[in-house]
């Protein structure tokens, strides 16, 4: 919860665009869950052994600005 305060603030302030969070892979689809329901904040879950299959070798930063 602290870390989605945390970027909301710099969100607001205009001081961050882009957003990373790496996380175990149980509690990914938490986060996700978590930043929609208390922030608002539509993240995209990527999973790496399933990105290269879908994504091939397209750099996921420059796609998705929040991202699991």
């Amino acid at each position: 919860m602290e870390a989605g305060l945390i970027m909301k603030e710099l969100k607001l302030r205009n001081l961050i665009k882009r957003v990373l969070v790496i996380a175990p892979k149980s509690l990914v689809d938490q986060w996700v869950q978590e930043m929609w329901n208390h922030f608002n904040e539509d993240f995209t879950l990527i999973i790496p052994e399933s990105a290269f299959k879908y994504l091939g070798h397209k750099n996921v930063w420059n796609l998705f600005d929040l991202i699991v």
